[in-house]
C-alpha cells in the first residue's frame, strides 16, 4: 500500500489567517535558515510502504535506495516514518517543509503533503539544524533550565515528550467506582458526585454513568458526560440539563483506572503519553502493552495512572515504562501556545493547522 494525498481542486473556501499580519509563534516542520547548516538539507523519496502522506516535523528513517519495487533513479534515500531510535526503522532525522517542492495543499487541506514516490526534505541527526517540532505542553517546565534536558520522541503522535525509563513495582486495577452521594443544581445543571474510589479522570475526559439511583428524574443522569472543573480524586463534576427535579443516592461510574507504582521517578505529568512493554501478570495483562496517556492520580515521582475499559480481568506484576528512548537533541525553546501544529484526519485524508499548538525548537 502507498501513501496518497487527498485533493479536491474544485472546492473553495475563505483562506485561514487571511487578515493576520504577524505571528510570534512557531510552525511545526520549519528550520532556522542557518548558513552553516543549510547545506546539510537532504532530499529523499517517500517509501511505498508508507500508508500516510508526509509533512514537516516528522521523525524519519532513511534507507539505501534500489530496493525491489522502489525507484532506482538517483533521487536520494528511501524515507519513511521512524518507529524507534534503533531497530528496523531507526530515527535518522526530521522532515521539514523547507524546499519541499511538489508538496500539495488545498482549501480543505492547507498543510503541504507529499505521497509515496514524492520528495521528502529532511535534516539528518548531527546536522546541528534548529527545527520547530510539535511538543507536549508539559515541556514548558523546561523554560529557564539547561538546554540538554532528558526528552524523548513520541513515534506515534510525532511530538517531543518528557523522557521516562523505569520499571513497574506494583499495580492496582479499579474496574469501576460506585457513587456514594451527589448533588444537583437545577439552575446551573451542575452535578457533583462523590465516588467510592479515585476515578483517575481529568477535566475534559468523557465518562459513562449507569444504574443511577435517587428520587425524581435521576435516571436522566445515565449516559455519557464530560468532566468539568473541580473534578479531582474521588470527586466527579459535570453539567446536566437545567430545570430537573432529582436527588442522587447512588450509581456506577463505568471508567476503569490502572494505578502503577514505578521503581524510580518517571517525571511524567497528567496528559503525557508513555509506553508499557514486556508486562507480566495474570489474565489479559498483555493487552496493556502499548501507548497510554497519564491521567489524574499521576505525580512526578512514582505514581502513574491511566484510564482503561471496565470489566477486565487482569493483574500487572511488572514491566517497563518508557517514552521512546533518550533523544540526543538540545531543546532551545518551548512555546506553549500560539504555534502552528499539524492535525491529520485519517478519515478524510486532510491535514489542517492547529493555530494554538505547542512547539519546541530542537537542535539535532
Amino acid at each position: 500500500m502507498t501513501a496518497q494525498v487527498t485533493f479536491n481542486p474544485y472546492a473553495t473556501s475563505v483562506a485561514q489567517g487571511l487578515f493576520n499580519t504577524q505571528s510570534t509563534g512557531l510552525r511545526q516542520g520549519t528550520a532556522y535558515p542557518d548558513p552553516s547548516t543549510r547545506w546539510r538539507l537532504r532530499g529523499g523519496y517517500l517509501s511505498t510502504n508508507e500508508t500516510l502522506p508526509m509533512w514537516g516535523g516528522v521523525g524519519v528513517y532513511e534507507f539505501v535506495p534500489g530496493v525491489s519495487g522502489q525507484p532506482v533513479v538517483p533521487i536520494g534515500p528511501q524515507v519513511g516514518r521512524a518507529t524507534a531510535l534503533t531497530g528496523a526503522n531507526p530515527l535518522a532525522g526530521f522532515s521539514v517543509f523547507d524546499q519541499a517542492y511538489g508538496m500539495i495543499n488545498s482549501p480543505q487541506s492547507p498543510v503541504p503533503l507529499i505521497g509515496s514516490y514524492g520528495q521528502v526534505m529532511y535534516y539528518p541527526l548531527g546536522s546541528l539544524a534548529r527545527i520547530a517540532v510539535a511538543c507536549d505542553p508539559n515541556l514548558v517546565s523546561l523554560q529557564g533550565g539547561p538546554t540538554n534536558p532528558n526528552v524523548s520522541w513520541d513515534f506515534v503522535n510525532q511530538m517531543l515528550v518528557p523522557y521516562a525509563s523505569t520499571t513497574i513495582s506494583s499495580a492496582t486495577y479499579t474496574s469501576s467506582a460506585t457513587v456514594s452521594s451527589g448533588t444537583y443544581n437545577s439552575v446551573t445543571g451542575a452535578v457533583s458526585l462523590t465516588l467510592s474510589a479515585p476515578h483517575g479522570l481529568s477535566v475534559g475526559d468523557t465518562f459513562n454513568l449507569s444504574a443511577m439511583t435517587g428520587t425524581g428524574s435521576f435516571a436522566s443522569l445515565n449516559g455519557n458526560w464530560v468532566a468539568t472543573t473541580g473534578t479531582t480524586s474521588a470527586t466527579l463534576n459535570f453539567t446536566a440539563p437545567t430545570g430537573l427535579t432529582l436527588t442522587i443516592t447512588g450509581g456506577t461510574n463505568n471508567t476503569g483506572v490502572i494505578a502503577l507504582t514505578t521503581a524510580a521517578n518517571h517525571g511524567l505529568k497528567v496528559g503525557d503519553t508513555f509506553e508499557l512493554d514486556t508486562l507480566t501478570g495474570t489474565g489479559s495483562f498483555a493487552a496493556q502493552d502499548g501507548e497510554h496517556t497519564a491521567s489524574n492520580g499521576t505525580n512526578a515521582t512514582t505514581g502513574l495512572s491511566y484510564l482503561v475499559a471496565t470489566g477486565l480481568t487482569l493483574t500487572i506484576t511488572g514491566g517497563n515504562v518508557t517514552t521512546g528512548g533518550l533523544l540526543p537533541v538540545k531543546v532551545l525553546d518551548v512555546q506553549q501556545t500560539n504555534c502552528e501544529t499539524v492535525s491529520y484526519n485519517s478519515t478524510t485524508g486532510f491535514a489542517t493547522w492547529n493555530f494554538n499548538g505547542c512547539c519546541a525548537v530542537i537542535q539535532i
